[in-house]
């Protein structure tokens, strides 16, 4: 999507995915396939409703750590390495995403 944006001529458009994070591998795949940013209303609103400001505290900090130890399984330091892999796994399929069949 991303490059095809590029490639129309509408240089750097940035990606916001809002909608569907779950968990930190969602975020991993988005930022993979593009996406400069993603949303994370439902679950800040979850656990606002369970704790208030302390629920959302806990739940990003959950967020971070699982993103952290999702980075350390795919070798990264840095969102810009999770950005340049090759290959993204979901649902035990692997896949090459296809950028010139768009």
């Amino acid at each position: 999507c991303k490059r095809a944006m590029t490639d129309a001529g509408y240089g750097h458009v940035p990606i916001l995915l809002d909608g569907g994070i779950r968990s930190a591998d969602d975020i991993l795949k988005a930022v993979r396939l593009g996406a400069t940013a993603v949303g994370l209303g439902r679950l800040i609103l979850y656990a606002l409703a369970v704790d208030g400001a302390n629920g959302v505290h806990h739940c990003l900090e959950m967020l971070r750590a699982d993103l952290r130890r999702g980075m350390q399984l795919l070798g990264c330091e840095s969102l810009e390495q999770v950005k340049k892999l090759g290959m993204v796994e979901s649902f035990g399929y692997h896949y090459v995403p296809n950028m010139n069949k768009l």
